[in-house]
């Protein structure tokens, strides 16, 4: 974090090498490796997540732990945006994240399943209940990944969940999504 300006509270445990929102923004404008619409979307991202904040991107850190807390309380209506546009922002100030290594990708096509999972997500997507869907399917990726079976599923592995929303969500609540995967785990 190259930072000109006084140390903020705010940003007193930010780590020295985290990078700036404006570093990232800087990286991407030089990576000839995405085409020019996916560069322009993160740089899109980045700038307008730093400008809901009230911040220049020098100034936001691209740290899950600082952003999680502040981007929950935004609002889109009061940001002047629809639901859709800021969910669009902060989807590709993400994949920005995602792409410099900083979060981890998501993982979300049927195929990233294993076979068990890949049988049970069929049969919670045949059930027509969108809403347990919902609250289970990033669960559901989780455990595949780590290898855990379906009959296998304990608590540990929901606070392992936990920890990695914590980890690699820059925008939802950890909790929530822990109480999903737990709510939508007993449907």
């Amino acid at each position: 974090m190259k930072q000109d300006k006084a140390l903020t509270s705010d940003m007193a445990f930010i780590h020295p090498d985290t990078p700036m929102f404006s570093e990232l923004i800087t990286r991407l404008q030089a990576d000839d490796a995405l085409s020019t619409t996916r560069r322009r979307d993160m740089v899109s991202g980045l700038t307008r997540v730093a400008k809901a904040l009230g911040r220049p991107s020098e100034a936001v850190p691209a740290d899950v732990g600082w952003l999680q807390p502040r981007l929950a309380r935004l609002n889109a209506a009061k940001l002047g945006l629809a639901e859709k546009s800021w969910q669009n922002a902060v989807s590709d100030a993400r994949a920005a994240m995602v792409h410099f290594g900083i979060v981890k990708r998501r993982w979300s096509r049927p195929s990233d399943l294993s076979p068990a999972w890949q049988s049970l997500w069929k049969s919670a997507r045949a059930s027509g209940n969108t809403s347990m869907q919902a609250a289970i399917c990033r669960f559901i990726y989780f455990l595949s990944w780590q290898g855990v079976g379906p009959d296998d599923v304990r608590l540990d592995h929901v606070l392992a969940f936990h920890e990695a929303v914590k980890a690699n969500e820059i925008r939802k609540s950890p909790e929530t999504a822990m109480r999903a995967a737990i709510d939508g785990w007993n449907l």
